[in-house]
């Protein structure tokens, strides 16, 4: 009596060439969109408007030259019934506030006079 037995060679499945077909496919369209973009994508630039210098340490300046204005995002404009003199200017301008805080304080001798004459 034999032990040996003859084993049958499977035949490749439906499934298994989709999934090779569908590889191929998409190397395919890969390759050809390096090649087709590889000849397209070139810059040429014209060799008297590039600089070259040499590369050294220190501080990095850049600055971009344009003109402009510029302006806040809000601006605040303080109307008082009365005229008078500053004495003092408590928050320089451009500095941050908020409601309620006091930023000067100015003086009326005439509303003062009459301020006191009255009472």
């Amino acid at each position: 009596m034999a032990m040996d037995k003859a084993i049958e060679k499977k035949k490749a499945s439906v499934p298994r060439w989709v999934v090779i077909g569908a590889g191929a496919a998409f190397a395919l369209v890969v390759g050809w969109q390096v090649l087709s973009r590889t000849s397209s994508s070139r810059l040429s630039v014209d060799s008297s408007r590039v600089t070259t210098a040499v590369v050294k340490r220190g501080v990095f300046l850049e600055y971009y030259p344009f003109d402009g204005t510029v302006e806040p995002a809000t601006s605040v404009y303080l109307d008082v019934d009365e005229g008078g003199r500053v004495d003092e200017i408590l928050v320089e301008g451009g500095a941050h506030v908020e409601k309620g805080d006091l930023i000067l304080r100015f003086s009326n001798a005439t509303l003062q006079r009459n301020a006191i004459s009255t009472h």
